[in-house]
């Protein structure tokens, strides 16, 4: 056989592969690793450093915004302010929701000393029960030299007005100050004793010294929570659970209603302060409210005869505060009126706060009544959750202030259920359930 041809083809070998540079991917991993360090560094430094500071810039920025003071002084991590004036109880209530509704802060303003013309408060941030120290220390205070304006030949002091007033309240409210009365002029009543009565004449004066390893007793000065218990005088089945408890409470009492003249003895009876509920027009219409309440719609003197009657069946009260009325505590003209009395019987004003446009606290001091507000509504839900929740932040503020006013229904099982527990730990929390004429005097 003929041998065979050669094709010129050749046979290719399988080439080995060359491993792969592992070292390549090493690098990329590390770096990989080394940028989720940094970035997490960064995380941390920005949650502890940076946050909280701007934290405190935005905080600051928005209580400035506000007061709009005169002057201010930022160093040192305090904050101090100088304000035009004392400031109004709206334009703190108006840093309160500000700070609580943007950071979730609740801000506590205590009060160093203060007049109307000069005084210092000292604003503190809570987070829950807990104290917020990131803004760190923020002081307001005012310095204002007292000056007299002429308007229409009647020399009248200058005041400062809320901003969150409108125009026409502003101007009603002017109108009252130009218009104010003469003070009612006091007399100062000394005890004097005579020759006869005078028990300590011709008494032999001893000197006793007292041993000097007596340890000294240590006072422990406990903070003031009145109670203050609205809606007396509805026939309500819960409201004997409130006079039968033994607690020192203070009655609000609607007059003219079927259990008001009893209500009106067993308190009184009981020796409870009691002040007068007065009904008052609210926003919703007068459909809402009892039957004899102030109305805007009524005169000046329609009002006066109304709450004067008022205060001749119910004697015994110390002063009033407002049933509803979110519509009437907003005119000046009504509550001029309504306040004019208290003045002429020298009570106090107590107000509700049943609306944030409230002028009882500019109209009480033109009219120089004393004037206190509630704090808290201790019920708006008739849950202890909320009860207890309201009594911690009740006590909170009268640990800051030195008192505090919480306002409750009679109509509420479990309130009384709650403050029948605190009662019982009051010693523990160092504060006393005091009435009313207690915050005033």
């Amino acid at each position: 056989m003929p041998p065979a041809k050669k094709t010129g083809k050749t046979v290719k070998r399988p080439v080995k592969r060359k491993k792969k540079n592992t070292g390549k991917s090493s690098i990329i991993i590390l770096s990989f690793f080394a940028f989720f360090l940094m970035t997490l560094s960064v995380i941390i430094y920005y949650t502890l450093v940076i946050f909280p500071d701007q934290l405190t810039k935005e905080i600051k920025k928005n209580i400035v915004e506000i007061y709009k003071p005169e002057s201010i002084k930022d160093s040192g991590g305090v904050l101090v302010m100088k304000l035009t004036g004392k400031p109004e109880i709206t334009i703190q209530k108006k840093i309160y929701q500000k700070i609580l509704n943007k950071y979730g802060l609740e801000v506590f303003f205590e009060k160093i000393n203060g007049s109307d013309d000069r005084g210092i408060n000292k604003l503190t941030f809570f987070k829950g029960n807990n104290r917020f120290n990131e803004p760190g220390e923020v002081y307001i205070y005012w310095n204002v030299a007292k000056k007299n304006i002429i308007i229409e030949q009647k020399t009248v002091k200058e005041r400062v007005y809320s901003p969150k007033r409108d125009e026409k309240q502003l101007q009603a409210i002017k109108k009252i100050k130009y218009q104010e009365p003469a003070p009612v002029k006091k007399e100062n009543k000394k005890l004097v004793h005579t020759k006869a009565e005078n028990p300590r004449k011709n008494v032999e004066k001893k000197i006793i010294i007292a041993p000097s390893n007596i340890e000294k007793p240590q006072l422990v000065k406990k903070s003031k929570i009145c109670i203050v218990i609205d809606d007396a005088g509805y026939q309500y089945e819960k409201a004997s659970l409130f006079f039968e408890s033994g607690l020192n409470i203070t009655y609000a009492l609607i007059p003219g209603l079927n259990a008001s003249k009893q209500h009106y003895t067993t308190i009184t009876n009981h020796g409870h302060d009691l002040i007068l509920h007065i009904p008052m027009e609210p926003e919703k219409g007068r459909d809402f409210v009892e039957k004899e309440a102030v109305l805007t719609t009524m005169s000046d003197n329609e009002i006066n005869v109304l709450i004067n009657r008022f205060f001749n069946e119910y004697p015994k009260a110390l002063g009033a505060n407002n049933h509803m009325g979110s519509k009437a505590v907003k005119d000046a003209r009504v509550m001029n009126s309504a306040i004019s009395v208290i003045k002429k019987r020298d009570l106090f004003w107590l107000d509700s706060l049943t609306s944030p446009g409230s002028v009882a606290d500019e109209v009480a001091s033109i009219q120089g009544v004393p004037y206190l507000s509630r704090d808290v509504f201790l019920d708006n839900e008739n849950s202890e959750k909320y009860i207890n929740d309201a009594m911690v932040t009740l006590i909170k503020i009268a640990k800051r202030r030195g008192y505090a006013i919480g306002i409750g229904h009679l109509q509420s099982d479990v309130l009384i259920k709650v403050l029948k527990e605190y009662y019982s730990r009051s010693n523990e929390l160092s504060i006393e359930f005091v009435g009313i004429h207690s915050i005033i005097n």
